[in-house]
């Protein structure tokens, strides 16, 4: 009888965080696609040039959530993905510097870059910031381009900097 009690117990953990991280997995995956925040992205690794969806990239199972909200103290939002349990496994593209189209309330599919991975141990997310700028650069003749990301950010104060072994003082941004 006790064989037959501690089959049991593993099969749903051998240990109590075992077992509540069993069923919160449970609890997501039910309520993943009742989830507002449910979407279905693409995912793109791109070495050089411009990411596109091909016919082998597949959909994936992302929530889109707000981290931070943009007001008059703070700087800009900040964006999260949470990929589907076992997304992250399937798809070795998901990495920091990954590209991911997704598809706005208003439907139109825009570009993401995935820039951190929030490395909590459980409900991992990616912190992702939407592409609003494409760099272009020539190099032994070719024309190169990528999408970026183009911050503002108003925590940095401006401040005089005098270098006194010049004989004129020069201004320099940034804080020390």
């Amino acid at each position: 009888m006790f064989e037959a009690y501690k089959n049991r117990m593993s099969r749903r953990g051998n240990t109590m965080s075992d077992m509540l991280r069993m069923q919160s997995n449970m609890v997501i995956e039910q309520t993943w696609d009742r989830d507002p925040n449910a979407r279905k992205v693409y995912v793109v690794r791109v070495n050089t040039g411009l990411p596109e969806v091909t016919p082998y990239h597949d959909l994936i199972d992302v929530k889109f959530n707000i981290k931070t909200y943009q007001s008059i103290t703070s700087d800009e939002v900040a964006y999260m993905l949470q990929f589907r349990h076992g997304e992250e496994k399937r798809h070795p593209e998901i990495a920091i510097g990954s590209y991911v189209y997704m598809e706005d309330e208003d439907h139109e599919w825009k570009w993401w870059l995935l820039v951190h991975l929030d490395e909590r141990p459980y409900f991992r997310q990616w912190q992702i910031l939407e592409c609003n700028w494409t760099f272009g650069w020539v190099y032994s003749g070719k024309v190169y381009h990528c999408l970026g990301v183009q911050r503002i950010q108003q925590s940095y104060s401006y401040d005089l900097y005098i270098c006194e072994d010049i004989k004129n003082p020069f201004e320099l941004l940034g804080t020390p």
